[in-house]
């Protein structure tokens, strides 16, 4: 096969945090150029972004433009594919990853976009690259969906990569992976000291239920062996390669469960202990982790162990999220790493379907008990495929079908008895609840019994005071800012201080 020039495109658009890595478009990278294609990439977060990447793809002209979406990333790419066929008509626009792959229709909605990709598309995308060089009749290639003159030749999905091992190491350099693994970029969030940290995955797939996951309808997709292993060998071989060439300093294991299999497991961690031994975090399950796993990760540093909670409600837990989790497994998970002096991360969810402010206060009360490092915090997202995105879809819980913000951030949803301003206040000011929960003070303005708070706009002026926030930002542009911040709450405050730097940095000012 001649080389073809091939432009990925990774969204992350309205994010707040830094940018990151995906370890799948680093796979589908590294495929492409083990195959001798060259391959770029954009990270667009924003309208700028969005204009270098045109005027990039009308300077090099690439032979295929591919995107990643998840779904609410999806509207940037019925934004985008229409303007990469005005700047470069010849190109061919595809887009993979879990929104075009459980919700396939999107193809036939979307302007300018030729072809999805369901499933993995390390394999399936060379085929697709193959009949395109040879004028082959691309449009029956396996795992894709492709469209011309308006009609959709669907394909069945190929089969998953059964062994990982065949695979090469995710590429690292598409992305700007040395400002990626900077100092306090990727591990802000992780209560880590400021450390050049890498981002690793060496498994796929889960075998649990969850009805809120899109593993569970992405596993739905796919007869046979879905959850794989790249064997331990090569996990400590690509671990000690990156660790020397970007001088790695945390290890942040993004697999779903690493505790999953303890065969795997023992063998990872023990050879890791011996040869690595670099504080890491990882993510495991309740009833995953027993004694003796929970000491050997220890011994291999691990400083942060993060579980989903989602719900401190038993029926939304297990009935409705279908978790299958008993409250007390949940505190003697967390006792145990505790004991064995590892932080936690509880993940927790807000605005489920079938959620109430009451049954919210069990999640504060749960995780009050819990006593988490890091208690975090989610709002319900309605993914398409999934069993609950269906639910939403049934019951027209769907505000509506254009998400314009980061899944997670702020509701999609019109809940009765939950009402959404009430969600956003729960989400935002969660960290604190948890905490006055904890110190056991339980009534007054501020507390969660009382269920629905009666002036949220004020919740950030109660929480600074009681904390004593307002002496710690002196003189009258610090009491300023610390009004502004107060009233307006962290997210808006932010905003309306990046215009700020935008409009000053216009000016010829930094912004300070």
């Amino acid at each position: 096969m001649c080389p073809m020039r091939i432009h990925l495109v990774y969204l992350d658009p309205f994010s707040i945090y830094p940018p990151h890595y995906s370890v799948g478009v680093g796979s589908v990278a590294a495929v492409l150029k083990r195959e001798g294609h060259e391959v770029s990439l954009s990270y667009v977060r924003n309208d700028r972004d969005a204009e270098d990447f045109c005027r990039f793809v009308e300077q090099t002209r690439p032979r295929v433009v591919a995107f990643s979406s998840m779904s609410s990333m999806f509207p940037w790419v019925k934004k985008l594919a229409p303007m990469v066929k005005r700047v470069a008509p010849g190109a061919f626009t595809v887009c993979g990853g879990v929104h075009p792959t459980l919700e396939p229709a999107c193809l036939g909605e979307t302007d300018g976009l030729d072809a999805i990709c369901r499933g993995e598309g390390e394999y399936p995308f060379l085929n697709l690259l193959e009949a395109l060089e040879k004028g082959q009749d691309h449009s029956r290639t396996e795992s894709f969906w492709c469209k011309a003159q308006g009609e959709v030749t669907r394909n069945p999905l190929g089969p998953l990569v059964a062994d990982l091992d065949e695979l090469p190491f995710p590429d690292r350099e598409v992305f700007d992976y040395e400002k990626i693994c900077a100092p306090g970029n990727s591990v802000r969030r992780c209560g880590i000291p400021d450390k050049r940290a890498g981002e690793f995955l060496f498994t796929r797939g889960c075998p649990f239920d969850c009805a809120f996951c899109s593993n569970r309808a992405l596993r739905d997709l796919y007869p046979g062996k879905y959850v794989r292993f790249r064997s331990v060998d090569k996990a400590i071989e690509e671990l000690h390669s990156m660790i020397d060439r970007y001088k790695l300093e945390v290890i942040l294991l993004h697999d779903d469960i690493i505790t999953l299999n303890k065969k795997w497991f023992y063998d990872f961690f023990t050879r890791y202990a011996n040869s690595i031994c670099l504080p890491f975090v990882c993510n495991s399950r309740v009833g995953t982790c027993d004694e003796d796993m929970m000491r050997l990760l220890k011994e291999a540093g691990c400083h942060l162990l993060v579980f989903g909670v989602e719900s401190g409600n038993d029926y939304i837990r297990n009935r409705v999220l279908k978790k299958g989790l008993a409250r007390e497994k949940i505190i003697e998970t967390f006792a145990l790493a505790h004991r064995h002096g590892i932080q936690t991360l509880s993940q927790n969810i807000v605005g489920i379907p079938g959620e109430t402010p009451r049954r919210f206060i069990d999640t504060i009360n749960l995780n009050a008990d819990l006593e988490p490092n890091i208690p975090c915090i989610g709002i319900f997202h309605p993914y398409p495929g999934t069993e609950l995105g269906k639910l939403c879809v049934e019951r027209k819980l769907i505000k509506n079908d254009e998400i314009s913000f980061v899944e997670r951030t702020d509701t999609a949803l019109e809940l009765p008895g939950f009402r959404a301003n009430h969600i956003r206040y729960y989400h935002d000011n969660f960290l604190h609840l948890v905490k006055r929960r904890a110190r056991g003070k339980t009534r007054g303005l501020f507390s969660p019994e009382r269920l629905i708070p009666p002036y949220p706009i004020f919740a950030g002026i109660i929480r600074r005071h009681e904390e004593g926030q307002r002496e710690a930002s002196p003189g009258p542009f610090g009491r300023t800012r610390w009004a502004l911040r107060a009233v307006l709450g962290e997210r808006l405050y932010a905003r309306l201080r990046s215009v700020r730097r935008k409009i000053l940095r216009n000016a010829g000012s930094d912004g300070t």
